[in-house]
């Protein structure tokens, strides 16, 4: 493990990972010599079932991200907060309460817009997207949320305001950009292939969007 773990610069862990107890096993084993590398993780999908079952290999890494989309946030906030969140009508509080509680690494609550939060604050993403959420779009954003992770850590500082104080932590601006991103190309994905697109089908669009949304500085 230790061989190939030290070439990564960040590591996304959960898409088509599945439930089996040893693949279980396995990336909490991952999960653990990431983090004693301080290693970027970005958890998704079933890598989410494995927080689930034991949330201490998690808590308090700051280095994280989590990206539950509506079911997979119920179900942490069930299993950690002991919290039925399903009928709650402020989304942003238990996004942070969630977040606090793992000790302020980032989440990213998905959806009609997508909440992201360290405990600390609440960021909204609302680019219009797509009117089909196609099966695959989150592990097409897993992916940009792990590159823009490894940017974001590789700058010095923070987002900064005009007084020079913090606003935006280096994760979170991460997972707003990839969030963005991914919305962004999601809707030229449809507006070109219309209710036949897929998940593969967003992989063209990557580079066009993100060529028009972060190297055209006017366009955010």
């Amino acid at each position: 493990m230790s061989g190939w773990l030290s070439r990564l610069h960040v590591l996304v862990i959960g898409p088509g990972l599945g439930r089996d107890a040893l693949v279980q096993q396995t990336a909490c084993a991952v999960i653990k010599e990431a983090r004693n590398r301080k290693l970027p993780l970005v958890i998704d999908a079933d890598g989410l079932w494995t927080i689930e079952n034991d949330y201490s290999i998690i808590s308090g890494y700051t280095n994280a991200v989590l990206t539950p989309n509506v079911n997979e946030f119920q179900r942490l906030c069930s299993k950690i907060l002991q919290k039925d969140v399903r009928n709650e009508t402020n989304p942003q509080e238990s996004l942070m309460e969630l977040a606090k509680k793992l000790g302020h690494l980032t989440i990213v609550r998905k959806g009609a817009t997508d909440l992201i939060s360290d405990g600390r604050t609440v960021i909204e993403c609302d680019f219009e997207g797509s009117p089909r959420r196609c099966g695959g779009q989150g592990d097409v954003l897993s992916g940009m949320m792990g590159t823009f992770v490894n940017w974001a850590l590789m700058k010095d500082s923070p987002v900064n305001s005009a007084n020079e104080e913090p606003v935006i932590a280096p994760l979170m601006l991460a997972a707003y950009g990839a969030c963005a991103l991914i919305r962004e190309c999601s809707k030229a994905c449809f507006d070109a292939k219309k209710r036949s697109m897929v998940g593969f089908d967003l992989v063209e669009f990557i580079g066009p969007t993100f060529n028009q949304m972060y190297e055209n500085k006017s366009a955010l």
